[in-house]
């Protein structure tokens, strides 16, 4: 992250410096846990100048028909574990019968954010958090798969059961409905 209104090449805006803030997945991703070290200042060309101040951790499992029976947790903690002792980020599931038919008809989501208030976080760290919300909306919601697909010859419907995270790669998990 940047203050103000960063202009310049993808990929090379951080070698000019200004970072305020970085969000940045591990080395094999979290294992079966997806996970994002939150820092705040500059990054050298291998390692944060600064160590993380926070962990962002979700589910092994998320998305697909899953999405539309319950909700999804990311925990923001001071520490690895899940603890969410800073805050939390929950991808809503459908309440009624309209916001389920968005939900499987589109890529519109529902979340809520709860910051812990006794966890005095600095306005960096804030805004940091944040940016990192839309950064898994877009890592985990919105490259995943359509819930129902025919396959190229129609014969089969591909429903999407849930995405399965491991070191990095989600993997979708299945079931083939045969139609002829």
């Amino acid at each position: 992250m940047f203050p103000g209104n960063k202009m310049g090449a993808p990929g090379k805006l951080s070698k000019e410096g200004g970072v305020i803030a970085t969000s940045i997945q591990p080395i094999c991703g979290g294992g079966c846990t997806p996970t994002l070290e939150l820092s705040e200042g500059e990054k050298s060309s291998e390692k944060l100048s600064t160590p993380p101040y926070a962990w962002v951790e979700g589910p092994t499992f998320f998305g697909g028909m899953k999405d539309l029976c319950c909700a999804t947790p990311f925990t923001l903690s001071s520490e690895k574990g899940k603890s969410g002792d800073i805050g939390t980020f929950k991808k809503q599931a459908p309440d009624n019968a309209m916001e389920m038919i968005c939900a499987f008809c589109s890529d519109a989501d529902g979340y809520e954010v709860t910051i812990n208030p006794e966890a005095n976080m600095s306005e960096t760290q804030k805004l940091s958090f944040f940016g990192t919300l839309v950064q898994l909306d877009y890592m985990f919601f919105e490259k995943d798969n359509e819930i129902c697909v025919l396959n190229k010859d129609a014969s089969k419907l591909i429903v999407t059961l849930c995405n399965w995270y491991c070191c990095g790669m989600m993997s979708p998990v299945n079931v083939a409905i045969p139609l002829r």
